[in-house]
Parts: C-alpha cells; structure tokens; sequence
C-alpha cells in the first residue's frame, strides 16, 4: 500500500494550484498578490490565471519587497493586514521606484481614513473584502491598460529625450516670458556653457549681442505666429559671438491656449563668415572691375554677358541693363563672325589652341563707330559651368599716339632733308641778291638793265620766302619771340585778314577767359594765321564762317595725359574753324607734309600747312586737326601760357644805311660765292674787307695781320673750325674785336651763351645788302660808343 503524501501547507497549496494553473507567457501582463490569507492567494491566482495572467503570489511583505526588487509587475494586490509586515510599507516601497506598477489596496477591515492614505501614497484603486470578481477584474484591467500606457509613455519620452539629446542642431523650450526650461546637448555645446543646469539658469533675451533683436523677434512672432529663418547674432558663455538661425512655434493645448515657446537654433557662423568673405570678395571684385579703365566683361560658354563694368558702358554706349543676357557679337562687326557660332572662335574660345593674348580687334560702339581694342581673356568653372572673362581696352588713343608719333617722325625726316636743301638754296640767293643790290645801284634808275635787276631781286626774293617756309616746316628758321598778348594779336591781324578774305566769308573771334599770354614771334604767328586763313578761303568758295576761339586751358598732372602730349600746367588754346568743304579723311595723315597739295597745279605749293605746322612746333606748341567732308575742318592750335606777362618787346629802330670810314672787316665764309658776295657788298660801302673761307684761316689771318681788325662776320656752320668754336677762340684773345654771327638756323639752346659771351647780333640768310649794311653801321657804332673802335 502506497504511503499517502504528507499534507501541503496551505501556502503550497496556493503555489502548486498557481503553477498548475498559470500560463507562462513572458507577453502577458505580470501580477503580484500579497495576501497572508492561503486560501485567497489560491482564488485569486486561479481566477486570474485562468483569464491568461501571469500570477506571483506572496504572503508577507518582505517576500513582496524580494520579488518587487528584480521584477517589476504591471499590478500589485496588496492586503493591507499582513503577518509580517504592512501593505501601506508595501504600496509606499513601489511608489518610491521609478515603476509603472499600479496598486490595488485590499482589505476587510479598512476605514475611510485608510484608503485615503493608500491613495495619497499613490494607489491606483481600494477594493473591500469581499468583493465582487467582475469588479475586481476590470480594476485590474484598468491598471493594467494604465501600467501599459506608462511604460508606452515612458519609452516615447526616453525616445524623444534621446532625439531632443542628440540631434545636431540646437533645440529648446522657453516660457512666455523668456526663461529656458529645456534644451540639448548640441544648444548647450553651441552655447559653450558647461552643462544643461547652467544653460537653464539664463534668459533667452540675454543671448542676443544686439538687445534689438529681442524686439524684432518679438514683432515678429506677434504678427507671423512664428519665427522661421530668424539669423540673429548670439553671445556664447565664454563670450564670443556667434551667427545662428532660428525657428521658433508656439506650443498649444487642446484648447488652443499658449504653453511655451518651442524651437530651434542652427550655427551659421561659418556660413556667415563665408558669405561675408564673397559679399568682400565681390565687393573687391566690384570695387576694382568698376574703377577699372578697361571694360571687363564676364561670359557663359554660350557667349552671353553676365557681367558688364562701368566703363564698358563708357567706351561701347550701352547700359548694363541693355547688354547683360545678350549675347557678345553685337559688340563686333559682322566680318568677324563665323557662320552660326558668332564671335566666339575669333576670340578663340571654341579651341583653346587658337586663343591669343592681347588679340587687337576693331569694336563696334552703340553709334555704330568701329574702333580699336585689345583682348585679354581668362577662364574659370565653376558648379554653374564654365566662363570667360574679357578684359577690353580700347587702344584709340595708343593707335592714334602711333599714327602721331609716325607722322612726326616722317615730318621729322622730311624737315631734316628740306632744312638741308633750304640751307644750300639760301647761300645760292644770298650770292643772287648781293651781287643783283649791287648792280642795281650801279645801273642808271629807269633803264632796262634797271628793270631786270628789280625783277631778279624780286623773284630771288620770293624764292627766299619759298625757302622761309621750308625752314619753318623744319623749325630751322630765325626766331624772334618775346612776350606777346595773343587776343591783342588776333584782334589786330583781323584788320588785314578783313582785307584779304572775299566779303562772303564771315570772320568772327571770340576771346574766352583771359588775358593770353605767350612768348612768340609775331611775324611768324602772323605768317602761320595768314596761311590758315587762306586755307579756309579756298575751302569755302561760296562763302562761309572763318572762326577764331581763344581759350586758356589749365591741366593738373592725371589730365594732362593725352593724344597730344601736353604737360601740366597753362596753356593757350586757339581753334581756327571754317564751314567748308572739310578734308577727305585719307588726307588728314599727310596734310602737313611739305608740297603736298589736293589744288590744281599752279594753284599752290603745299606748304602752307607746313609752314603752320613748324611755326608752332618752334613755338614749343601743338597742333592738331579734325574734319568732317561737307560740314568744315577745325585746326587746334596750343602753346605754353607764359606764367606772368613780361611786356612786350619793341624791335630796335633800324640804323641808317651809311658808308663806312674805312673799317677793316674780315668775313669768314665757307661758300665762296656767298663769300665773294659779302666781300664787295662791304667793299662797295667804304670798308676795307678780308676774306676768309674758314675759322682756322680766320685766326691764321688775323695772327699775320699787322693792322688792327675793327669787326668779323662768321659764318656758324662752316668745316674745319665753325663760327661758335671761332669765337669761343676770339672772345679769349682778341676781346675787344665785335662779332657778327651768320647763320641760316635759329640760335638753339646750344649757343644761347654766346649772348653771355658778348656776342654782339647775328644775321640769317638769304642776306641781303640792307640787312648787311645796317648790322655793320650798328654794331660800328656801338663799339665806337664803348670805346672799343
């Protein structure tokens, strides 16, 4: 007979019925039952496991404390009446943990001010033995759903937190009125405060660095309901400042009343810093393109404009408005495109091969004017594409200094070659119209020996003009300037130009400013003025305006830099227009060449331009010319203000034509005929005269001579010995012996000191015998008057 089993406590009972009973699903919700009563312990346990719970049941509270510290039910039953222990001790140990456990009190003998308690220290509900299953039952479920909505609530804020922790741009929560109440790792790291604590300690409104922005902000949120993109400037913890965007919403209840403010701030410092390096860079960019002197132009691949400088819009016409977004072949001639691709392969920048530096092309300007630049041309890409930037200068200027410093120096080679014929011709006249005087007053007056004589002289007399006007296109002839006021000037050559132009041609002048002072030689700038006034006539056959303007023009050194050269400082502007037929273009470069002439043969020599032309050159000037064919020619003439009026000049009266007593004179003369000439004019008016052909011979002559030598001419460009070497010689050992230059060029700056020296006059060729007989009879008496003679 089998032995019966040994009797279960009732405690057993209720664990073994429990453990038959209970379904073990790690799923199912978790109930803990406290209760010193076994047979309850049992009921309960087989109540609720049968309803799919996972049931532990316990009897005293230190059991309940055991399990409630390594598991953590969604319910807990608790008898508040246990043997070992209180249920309240119980109830207050789950509320103290960081659980979601909800508790049910039980009890038989409770009173009011018990399930108060219980429910002050945190019961979900308070259940009276006996009680009702079904009730009991949906209490628990109710706790149960209230457990899982915790721990569903708790996992959702632990997420949360953790996104709120760790994303990377800063984010808060501030009260109406300012004050931080949460914010993340990334604003406390931006911020640079040592933790969330003391980042919390401070108001909103203190970060900002302008207390404005607190203003704007607020404005902005009042009328918008928003902030959004808000970039404002903050002061970190360690007091740097730093650029921020902030987007801030404000955060309503259910009843759409105002919680707090929630938001964002995102650090754009270094997007900021980067923006203003390019705003400085384009400013740079600007700043530099746009004072360029250059137009500097920006293209796309296509060849359109993006960017278009200030001085494009000078040099082309067009507004940036009409040139950006169209495409670059407007600005050059049609000659230049290539067939559907435009300018862009003259420009090289279809083959990379073919691009040239500095590439000289003709333009086009908004009148329709070609005229030439230069082109520079860089590349870069960039995530937009690939662009070309133009840099354009307009080389009219430097074209046309060419063009200058060309004709200048043909007329420069031109001049020399003439100045050495003019020099040659002059000694030949000046034999021909010494020997011819000399005749002449030694022919009977009336007789035809008489009459041919005055028409030889007379046409070696405009021969020696023709030669004039050569040297003054070679600025090689005699000067003579001294201060003069030119408006004086002009208003009295008008009484002779009033009589040399035909009654159709209106003369008018107009002196602006004032007065117009210059050192010139007025018999050359009357000559100069003569022959631009004829030019004028002949280009208005029917009658026209001859204009003179005079102007004082005063230039700082940056204005003084142009296509004529002039420096700094005063200069006198005088512009002779006419309303004639004007001068073909083609011309324009040769008209100051010498015999070059449009006029019918016999009509003119050609060298009235180029007379004009040296004359002011010799003046130190300047001379320009413009025309247009069919509406008139203007030439500008310009010379040097003289700072202060030095007054004006009288020519010395002419001495009488008188014989001389018997003066021993030595001439010193490379051209024989000239020479020979000089020696019979001067022995023919009583003086006792010694040739020589050299200064070498000059000096042998006057060491054998045993009389005295009273007066020398010499000749200033001779071989061997000069007149400037020969004199130099005398002024140390014959000082007392006057001389008398001879020369057919000006007296340069090279031989100004001879006047230093004593040098006494000097005559130019062609000479005649009034002229000799006059420097000879003056000179005379001076050294008389001295004591010399």
């Amino acid at each position: 007979m089998m032995d019966e089993p040994e009797p279960m406590s009732a405690k057993a009972q209720v664990d073994a019925s429990a453990d038959r009973n209970t379904v073990i699903a790690r799923d199912q919700p978790l109930i803990l039952i406290v209760d010193d009563d076994p047979g309850l312990l049992k009921t309960l346990s087989d109540i609720l496991a049968a309803r799919g719970y996972r049931v532990n049941a316990v009897e005293t509270g230190r059991e309940a404390l055991d399990f409630l510290a390594g598991e953590a039910p969604e319910v807990a039953l608790i008898d508040l009446k246990l043997r070992e222990g209180s249920g309240l001790d119980v109830l207050r140990h789950v509320r103290s943990r960081p659980s979601h456990t909800q508790c049910i009190v039980l009890t038989g003998v409770g009173t009011r001010e018990t399930a108060i308690e219980a429910v002050n220290l945190g019961a979900y509900g308070f259940i009276q033995k006996p009680y009702d299953p079904e009730q009991l039952l949906l209490t628990i479920q109710r706790a149960i759903e209230k457990s899982q909505y915790e721990r569903a609530l708790k996992r959702s804020e632990q997420q949360y937190r953790r996104l709120f922790d760790e994303i990377p741009i800063g984010l808060f929560q501030r009260t109406l009125d300012g004050k931080l109440v949460d914010v993340n790792r990334a604003m406390v790291e931006m911020l640079g405060y040592p933790d969330r604590e003391s980042l919390l300690q401070a108001h909103f409104s203190d970060l900002y660095v302008d207390p404005a922005d607190g203003f704007r902000w607020t404005a902005e949120m009042s009328s918008k309901g928003a902030v959004l993109n808000f970039e404002v400037q903050l002061r970190r913890h360690d007091g740097q400042i730093i650029w921020v965007r902030e987007n801030t919403r404000v955060i309503q209840d259910e009843a759409e009343e105002s919680l707090f403010f929630g938001g964002s701030l995102e650090d754009v410092t270094d997007r900021k810093r980067s923006e203003q390096a390019l705003r400085e860079n384009e400013e740079r960019f600007r700043s530099v393109t746009e004072s360029a002197p250059n137009a500097i132009l920006v293209i796309d691949e296509g060849g359109v404009i993006r960017y278009w400088n200030q001085r494009a819009s000078v040099i082309f016409g067009y507004a940036p408005g009409e040139a950006l977004g169209r495409k670059l072949d407007f600005l050059f001639p049609r000659r230049y495109h290539a067939k559907g691709t435009g300018i862009l392969p003259r420009l090289g920048l279809r083959d990379p091969e073919e691009r040239r530096s500095n590439l000289e092309l003709e333009a086009v300007n908004r009148e329709g004017r070609e005229f030439p630049i230069e082109v520079s041309i860089g590349t870069w890409t960039s995530a937009e594409g690939r662009f070309y930037s133009l840099i354009l200068r307009d080389i009219s200027g430097i074209k046309e200094a060419q063009r200058r410093e060309q004709l200048q120096a043909r007329l420069a080679a031109v001049g020399q070659l003439a100045a050495g014929i003019a020099h040659d011709f002059n000694n030949t006249l000046g034999a021909i119209i010494l020997y011819a005087q000399i005749l002449l007053r030694q022919a009977e007056q009336g007789s035809v020996q008489s009459e041919r004589l005055t028409t030889i002289l007379e046409q070696a007399q405009r021969a020696a003009e023709l030669t004039g006007q050569i040297l003054d296109f070679s600025r090689k002839s005699v000067m003579e300037r001294r201060a003069m006021e030119l408006g004086a000037f002009l208003k009295e050559s008008q009484k002779l130009l009033a009589r040399t132009l035909p009654e159709n041609i209106h003369l008018a002048i107009e002196l602006l400013d004032g007065p117009h002072w210059i050192n010139g030689d007025p018999a050359r700038l009357d000559q100069a003025l003569m022959n631009l006034a004829l030019n004028a006539r002949d280009a208005m056959p029917d009658g026209g305006t001859l204009r003179y303007e005079l102007e004082i023009l005063d230039y700082s050194d940056e204005e003084a830099d142009g296509p004529l050269d002039l420096g700094p400082g005063r200069w006198i502007h005088l512009a002779v227009s006419d309303t004639g037929v004007g001068i073909p273009s083609e011309n324009l470069d040769h008209i100051f060449e010498p015999f070059f002439t449009t006029k019918a043969p016999g009509e003119g020599t050609g060298l009235g331009l180029a007379q004009v032309y040296g004359i002011v050159k010799q003046h130190d000037g300047h001379i320009e010319v413009e025309s247009i064919v069919g509406q008139g020619t203007t030439f500008h003439l310009y010379f040097p203000a003289l700072a202060e009026p030095e007054g004006e000049e009288k020519p010395p009266p002419e001495a009488e034509q008188l014989t001389g007593q018997g003066e021993r004179l030595l001439v010193v003369e490379d051209d024989r005929v000239t020479r020979e000439a000089l020696g019979e004019v001067l022995g023919s008016l009583n003086y006792e005269v010694i040739l020589a052909q050299n200064g070498q011979e000059a000096l042998r002559v006057l060491e054998q001579q045993r009389k005295r030598v009273d007066l020398i001419l010499s000749d200033l460009i001779m071989p061997e010995m000069g007149g400037e070497r020969l004199f130099d010689v005398l002024r140390k050992r014959y000082p007392q012996i006057p001389v008398i230059l001879i020369t057919g060029y000006p007296l340069g700056g090279g031989t100004r000191h001879l006047f230093d020296q004593r040098l006494t006059t000097w005559l130019t060729k062609p000479l005649t015998a009034e002229a000799v007989a006059q420097a000879v009879r003056k000179v005379l008496q001076q050294a008389r008057q001295s004591g010399e003679l």
